[in-house]
């Protein structure tokens, strides 16, 4: 008997070719290797300029790349500090989170980063029922 092939959503804060370390490579290193056993995968993520060009990644997988930040991590980490900021960039990553959700018949969703993103983005995913597992990169806050 075959393996089930899954299609899978992987939601985080930056993707490569944009990215600022290990993180964002073993999220990207997770999604060729499933791709290598036949799974789909899609990606969302956010849209960092000042980190490099906006592309595909780096296996060809498709990358929505219109998830916002609460911040930038260009010079350095800054967070949004105004409460009405935060608070459209929720609305809208929720927003977008809903479509790709209602738009697939997904198997389940691969989290990786949350900084500038927020634990906010985790309740339209849980509501989803959909299985999600969170890839914790760092074994300290």
């Amino acid at each position: 008997m075959s393996p089930k092939l899954l299609r899978l959503l992987l939601v985080t804060n930056l993707y490569p070719p944009q990215e600022l370390g290990g993180y964002g490579r073993s999220m990207a290193d997770f999604c060729w290797g499933l791709q290598q056993r036949g799974h789909t995968v899609s990606v969302i993520s956010s849209d960092a300029p000042y980190l490099g060009p906006s592309s595909a990644g780096p296996s060809g997988e498709p990358v929505d790349r219109r998830l916002q930040l609460k911040g930038s991590f260009q010079g350095g980490v800054r967070q949004l500090q105004e409460p009405a900021a935060r608070a459209a960039v929720d609305t809208n990553n929720h927003a977008l989170l809903k479509h790709w959700i209602d738009k697939g018949a997904w198997d389940g969703i691969l989290l990786g980063n949350l900084d500038l993103l927020g634990t906010e983005l985790l309740a339209p995913l849980l509501e989803s029922g959909l299985p999600l597992l969170h890839h914790i990169g760092f074994v300290t806050p």
